[in-house]
């Protein structure tokens, strides 16, 4: 809501302003509500991105139930609409409490709480800061296209994470009881400490052909 001098301007759902149509709306003084029509624009590389990660995925939206229904027909995935942001986070509960690791990916000031809460989350660069601030990973791109690639990476580094870890304890499991038993000088030791670190930055630097 706002003011065109003395005139009281509002922007926004129809029942907020007063209008039967529950879509976007637009008052200027005592008129009517004029109905405005916002279509939906799917970002780029959106459909590319959503086949290629073959995982469920679901639209849930603070929008009215005809837009929401129209993206939701484009990108052949499920919708809720009209979601508040405490329908939001009681959805992403529900799919926690089924076991499900939730990727959440908004833009929007009322993402800002779900985007936090999530397993993992993803915002686009022209997010809000907020939402920005309270996701995981920022795209720098406007398209989604390479959004697979980021969950490839994801899984990559958790998979050599795993396995630097299981090198140092591999490294400790031998190195300790030689250390106790006397048997290692110094040199050795220092030997053997380069040796585990190189082989853990080695392993590390697989990273860079990860496609």
């Amino acid at each position: 809501m706002g003011y065109y001098g003395d005139v009281i301007v509002r922007l926004g759902r129809g029942p907020w302003i007063g209008a039967a149509t529950p879509g976007l709306c637009l008052s200027i003084g005592d008129t009517p509500p004029c109905p405005l029509e916002v279509p939906e624009v799917v970002r780029p590389g959106v459909e590319s991105a959503i086949a290629a990660l073959d995982l469920p995925c679901e639209i849930v939206t603070g929008d009215a139930a005809l837009p929401a229904e129209r993206l939701a027909a484009c990108l052949s995935v499920p919708f809720i609409s009209g979601a508040s942001p405490q329908d939001k986070l009681d959805r992403l509960q529900e799919l926690s409490d089924a076991g499900e690791r939730v990727l959440m990916i908004g833009d929007g000031l009322n993402d800002t709480a779900v985007l936090a809460a999530a397993h993992a989350s993803i915002a686009p660069s022209t997010a809000l800061e907020a939402s920005r601030n309270a996701a995981d990973v920022v795209v720098l791109k406007d398209s989604f296209e390479d959004l697979p690639l980021v969950l490839h990476i994801a899984r990559a580094t958790r998979r050599l994470s795993q396995q630097n870890f299981a090198i140092a304890a591999l490294y400790n499991a031998i190195a300790i009881p030689i250390a106790l038993a006397g048997i290692a000088t110094p040199l050795m030791a220092a030997l053997a400490m380069s040796v585990s670190s190189l082989t853990v930055l080695l392993n590390a630097q697989r990273m860079r052909w990860v496609k």
